[in-house]
């Protein structure tokens, strides 16, 4: 079946090419046979054509031929395009204007039975300009005339007139010469066989025109002083001429200019630059004038620079020392100028002039004690210049304040130059009317040389004459000031103060601080300590123009004062107890006040002041206490101390008798952790002192005689507050005589309530107690015995007594746990089944 499809597609794409293949063949076949030429004519039609070139552009006078014929078409088609006639036909030629021929006349007339039809013409330009050339042919058909028209633009070109007309071979028309001799020229001319030239006289004749030939120069010379003019056209070989060209003057002129008169700049003059305009009345002459000039610094001009050639000016420049070949620079300059007409005849040279060329500006310079760019200054400021210059001359010096606008100081000064001389002058910002603000001011000298020359400088100044001021500063954080009486400070920081911001140092006891800024602190962190001095100190700023500030003077105490116990003690009294204490306080630049548990007791001012316990009583606590005490200057000395006021209580607990020859024990406690030992009276004598430990004591008494006695325990606590305990008596009894007890049947046996059950550790199974003799009671040593012999008393117990008992799990007994697991493995065995069906049936 595939075979078969095969061959049927196969089939049909056999039967489609073979099917194009044919189209493909017809269709090129009808594209030959049936093709047209481009230019074919359909049967029976006529037309007139040129069969060589057709005149476009001719020369005048030029008599260019050319052929026309006339074609008629059969049909059309490629094998039926023929030109045949077999006809008689009239080609007949007209023109716009010129001359047309055949070449004898304008018709021309074919005989039947000629195989084309043709004819040719000639034609003569004798107008120049755009024309026609206008052909007919006349071809009988049946019964009537057939007419064709072939029409020919033609345009005749006139004779072109030479151009570039000029003198001696690039000298252009206009010319001016000296030179009784002259060569015109002009460009050769295109189809020009010679030309004719004419020349106008400046008498007004005309010489010309004559033919000169096929050249494109002349020569000759003027017919006298003054403008001549030629011109030239062209001829062409057929007789015709162009235009004339347009005449080329030439003014010939052999007389000298005058001699110019210099004007400006004046004679001697100072220039104070190498480029200026020389002014001086002009030559006269009749035509335009140039000139030149020369310049040296030798009057006698020996060796003068002469400038000329294209350098030539009406106003010129004076040379630069690129120029100068002997230098050129500041100093006298000669110069002369001369007149160059345009025919170049020369005049006489003018009158030797000379000016001072001075190009340099004066140095101007402030120098000795005028202050420095950016000073404070005040009062008197004194201001010195200097000029110097190679050239002196008079000099202007003007000082002016050019804060905010220039405001004359009136230090105005026209000065006799001396090269190189100082001139001291003085500004007083502080006098009268011409007094200036605090501020910047600024200074400025002008000086001007005779060759007006200037220099100016300036220097800029603070103007300052306000004083600063020094205070104590106030008010700071860090403690850095505390405020005293008296102006007596321990701690002391300044402020300081100048408006212009000039501040230049800080006097301190003659030691100095520098300083900047328009507001400054001197701290006390930033105060050399070894530059006070104890007492008496004092202080003061100066700024950048040397105002000094108000001497601040104030007392430096650094030193605290000094309290002194007023009973003797002297020293420390921090952590000391008292319970009555006074104080003796001292300062050598006098006591302020004291502070005692924040209760403040100001005194009159003193070297010495008391604080007694009188009147420090009401201030006390109990306890811990502070006392602080204050001078006039602010230093502090503290004190902490206890002050206990309250004595201690002892406890004595009651002594038990004793026989003669025994020792009582007496005991207590103490409620003052201060008293570490208490002393024991008896009958008011001491008997020793006993060690206070935790607040209990304890004592023997020995040798105590047979009867009462009364014991008595004190003590003092730190402060020196005295305690005494309650009296307690203490009985001593007579030793009895020693009589030994009956023994019969040992130790008593205890009540059978009571005595606990007594097991024998040497027999098995005892119904009762051994009567051995070493029965032991509960309680009794068992020291020396043998373990044969030792009883142990049985202890009675509570704990219940252990039985075997079924056994839980999860809280459930072990028989629950049976069917449990039971039925946990037939589950577990019928999940296995239907996993296994599952996989059977899906095998």
């Amino acid at each position: 079946m595939n075979i078969t499809h095969k061959k049927v597609r196969q089939r049909i794409i056999s039967a489609s090419f073979a099917f194009v293949l044919a189209l493909s063949t017809v269709t090129a076949s009808s594209s030959f046979l049936f093709a047209k030429k481009a230019d074919a004519l359909p049967f029976g039609a006529t037309e007139l054509r040129a069969t060589t070139t057709l005149p476009t552009v001719i020369n005048q006078g030029d008599t260019p031929c050319f052929s026309v014929k006339q074609v008629a078409g059969l049909g059309g088609s490629f094998w039926t395009d023929i030109n045949t006639q077999f006809w008689a036909a009239t080609i007949t030629a007209t023109v716009s204007a010129g001359v047309i021929s055949t070449p004898a006349n304008s018709v021309v007339t074919i005989p039947a039975g000629n195989k084309t039809v043709k004819g040719t013409f000639c034609y003569k330009g004798t107008v120049t300009g755009d024309q026609t050339i206008t052909l007919k042919s006349n071809v009988p058909t049946i019964g009537e005339t057939v007419k064709n028209t072939l029409v020919v633009p033609v345009k005749v070109s006139p004779v072109s007139v030479p151009q570039n007309l000029r003198l001696n071979g690039d000298v252009a028309c206009g010319y001016f010469t000296n030179v009784n001799f002259i060569t015109p020229t002009w460009n050769a001319v295109a189809g020009a066989v010679s030309y004719n030239y004419k020349v106008t006289l400046p008498n007004g004749s005309t010489y010309g025109p004559t033919n000169v030939g096929n050249v494109t120069s002349v020569s000759g010379v003027f017919g006298g002083e003054g403008l001549s003019t030629f011109s030239v056209q062209a001829v062409n070989a057929n007789g015709y001429t162009s235009e004339w060209a347009a005449p080329c003057a030439v003014t010939y002129d052999a007389t000298k200019p005058s001699k110019p008169v210099l004007a400006q700049p004046s004679n001697g003059s100072f220039l104070n630059t190498n480029e200026f305009d020389f002014d001086w009345n002009d030559s006269t002459d009749a035509s335009p004038l140039t000139y030149e000039f020369q310049s040296s610094q030798d009057p006698s001009r020996d060796g003068a620079q002469i400038l000329n050639g294209s350098n030539i000016w009406k106003s010129g420049v004076l040379p630069t020392s690129g120029i100068h070949s002997s230098g050129a620079g500041d100093g006298a300059w000669f110069y002369q100028v001369r007149a160059k007409d345009a025919a170049g005849n020369y005049s006489d040279w003018s009158d030797i002039w000379s000016v001072i060329l001075d190009t340099k500006s004066p140095v101007l310079a402030f120098t000795g004690s005028t202050p420095a760019e950016g000073a404070y200054v005040r009062g008197i400021v004194p201001v010195q210049t200097v000029v110097t210059d190679a050239n002196p001359g008079a000099y202007n010096l003007r000082i002016e304040d050019g804060a905010p606008a220039p405001l004359s100081l009136g230090l105005d000064y026209i000065l006799t130059a001396t090269s190189g001389a100082t001139n001291s002058y003085s500004w007083n910002t502080q006098s009268g009317a011409k007094a200036v603000a605090d501020g910047a001011h600024k200074i400025l000298a002008t000086t001007r040389d005779k060759a007006n020359n200037v220099t100016t400088i300036t220097r800029t100044v603070n103007v300052d004459n306000t004083k600063p001021i020094v205070t104590i500063k106030t008010g700071t954080t860090g403690n850095e000031v505390t405020t005293g009486k008296n102006g007596a400070f321990s701690k002391i920081s300044f402020k300081l103060n100048d408006p212009m911001g000039g501040l230049s140092k800080v006097v301190l006891n003659g030691h100095e601080y520098a300083r900047t800024n328009e507001w400054n602190d001197l701290n006390w962190v930033n105060i050399t300590k070894s530059h006070l001095i104890e007492g008496q100190n004092e202080i003061y700023a100066v700024d950048r123009a040397g105002n000094q500030s108000t001497v601040v003077t104030f007392t430096y105490d650094s030193m605290a004062p000094t309290v002194t116990v007023k009973n003797g003690y002297v020293g420390d009294l921090v952590s000391k107890l008292f319970s009555n204490v006074s104080f003796k306080l001292y300062d050598a630049n006098k006591v302020d006040k004291y502070v005692l548990n924040g209760q403040t007791v100001d005194f009159s001012d003193s070297q010495y002041s008391d604080a007694n316990f009188a009147n420090i009583k009401s201030k006390l606590v109990q306890g811990a206490n502070t006392f602080v005490l204050y001078d006039v200057a602010g230093n502090t000395k503290q004190y902490d101390f206890t002050y206990d006021s309250v004595a201690a209580v002892i406890t004595v607990a009651a002594i038990a008798p004793i026989t003669v020859g025994q020792n009582a024990v007496v005991t207590g406690t103490v409620n003052d952790p201060t008293i570490a030992e208490v002393e024991v009276f008896v009958d008011g004598v001491s008997a020793g002192t006993a060690t206070v430990v935790s607040g209990a004591f304890d004592f023997d008494l020995t040798n105590l005689s047979q009867g009462s006695h009364n014991v008595e325990v004190k003590g003092s606590d730190t402060a020196g507050n005295a305690a005494t305990s309650g009296v307690k008596t203490v009985t001593v009894n007579a030793a009895p005589g020693i009589t030994p007890a009956s023994v019969s049947g040992g130790p008593a046996t205890l009540a059978a309530a009571t005595a606990p059950a007594v097991v024998d550790n040497n027999a098995g199974n005892n119904a009762a107690p051994d009567s051995d003799t070493d029965t032991e009671v509960l309680g009794e040593s068992t020291q020396n015995k043998t373990s044969s012999d030792t009883k142990d008393v049985l202890a009675a117990t509570t704990t219940p007594e252990v039985k075997n008992s079924d056994a839980k799990f999860f809280g459930l007994d072990w028989y629950w746990w049976v069917p449990i697991v039971a039925a946990l493995g037939g589950a577990a065995w019928w999940l296995i089944a239907a996993w296994r069906r599952r996989q059977s049936e899906e095998a």
